[in-house]
């Protein structure tokens, strides 16, 4: 594979960071592709759940196998924010429009 170098931004719709969105998430095979390229393992971002149990309203609680790893939006986001220099990641940026001219994609933001 060869790589060829760009100029690149990042236009981030938060403020800072992902502040905390709700539940865990299940790590996937693409975003564990993804942390090798950047040298990061799928442990140091996540934790690795064996088990799960369920809490029937009616029954008794039953546990089972099911190993998989978890992580969080926050941590997940810096893990993959790392590696971009801070010149080129513009926070709190809303898209407004995007337009095609040919060969060329125009992204506009509401700050102009």
């Amino acid at each position: 594979m060869r790589f060829v170098a760009a100029d690149v931004a990042v236009y981030e719709r938060s403020v800072d960071r992902t502040q905390p969105r709700g539940a865990g998430i299940v790590m996937q095979q693409e975003v564990a592709d993804l942390l090798a390229r950047l040298g990061r393992s799928v442990p140091s971002v996540s934790v690795e759940l064996l088990e799960r149990q369920q809490l029937p309203r009616h029954g008794e609680p039953r546990r089972y196998s099911a190993p998989q790893w978890m992580t969080a939006w926050d941590t997940l986001y810096q893990a993959l924010r790392e590696p971009l220099d801070d010149v080129c990641v513009r926070l709190e940026s809303t898209l407004a429009d995007l337009s095609r001219d040919g060969g060329t994609l125009t992204a506009t933001f509401a700050d102009g």
